[in-house]
């Protein structure tokens, strides 16, 4: 079954900030996270029961060299990224805002 990927309107706005964060930070550093969020991406596309299941539904994997776990969920076909959050922010916070994304 081919899924497709769709991204909450809180997960494009956290991509969005975080893209340009590192895009400030340091020239290349943007292009480098576009690039492994796309690999990983893919990987969940393909295998998306590989990661495990963190609170009502979502999963949760973290983004390789970059402090954020990715959180999304499987809805028939269609694979919803739903938050992409600091991965040391308090999993109360993290929790409140999965539940908000639903």
């Amino acid at each position: 079954m081919t899924l497709k990927l769709r991204f909450s309107p809180g997960a494009a706005a956290d991509y969005r900030t975080i893209y340009r964060e590192y895009e400030k930070a340091r020239p290349g550093l943007e292009d480098e996270f576009r690039f492994l969020f796309r690999k990983i991406a893919v990987r969940i596309l393909n295998y998306p029961q590989s990661s495990p299941v963190i609170y009502r539904g979502a999963r949760r994997l973290l983004l390789g060299k970059f402090p954020f776990h990715l959180y999304y969920r499987v809805h028939g076909k269609t694979l919803k990224v739903v938050a992409i959050l600091p991965a040391r922010q308090d999993p109360k916070a993290s929790r409140k805002r999965i539940r908000r994304e639903h």
